[in-house]
């Protein structure tokens, strides 16, 4: 249904107008990216193109299993670096490069307003925060852990099990 105000315009469409006028620099930082098929994935694919057609420069670095060496995308006016990692099982996410992508992340927060980081269950994601924390000073940090009560492997769900849900929502 479409909802549209006394004049004709739906929410969307005055958002959309508002923010062109404050464009912001958002970095993504995510275990993965499309074609790749996951909830993280199309909430980050559908986040980022809605910003980027709204007038906002979206960049997501995410993590790419199958190459030996970073490189760089356009997906629907979205700038994607996909960077290498070892990806046991499609788990765990674990970056290689590492000197390589803490200067690549550090580079890229500076240059921007926000970073919003996707799911706290990956070791990329999570070593990525870490190795910006120290250049973030004002920086505005946005974290969606994407929980979902259970993990997709033995020790994601043995971890769980060990620590109980406190564990699990950290």
């Amino acid at each position: 249904m479409d909802k549209r105000n006394s004049l004709g315009k739906t929410g969307e469409e005055l958002i959309n107008k508002q923010m062109r006028g404050n464009k912001m620099r958002i970095l993504f930082i995510a275990p993965s990216y499309y074609p790749h098929i996951g909830g993280v994935e199309y909430v980050v694919k559908s986040d980022a193109e809605r910003l980027a057609r709204a007038g906002h420069e979206i960049v997501v670095v995410a993590g790419e299993p199958s190459t030996d060496k970073p490189r760089e995308d356009i997906v629907e006016g979205v700038r994607v670096i996909r960077w290498p990692v070892w990806s046991p099982r499609n788990a765990y996410y674990i970056p290689r490069k590492r000197s390589e992508l803490e200067e690549l992340l550090k580079g890229l927060a500076r240059q921007v307003d926000v970073v919003h980081v996707h799911s706290v269950h990956s070791v990329f994601v999570v070593l990525s925060s870490l190795l910006i924390a120290s250049d973030i000073g004002s920086l505005k940090v946005v974290v969606t852990p994407h929980y979902h009560g259970t993990g997709h492997s033995f020790i994601r769900r043995f971890c769980g099990f060990l620590g109980g849900e406190e564990w699990q929502s950290c």
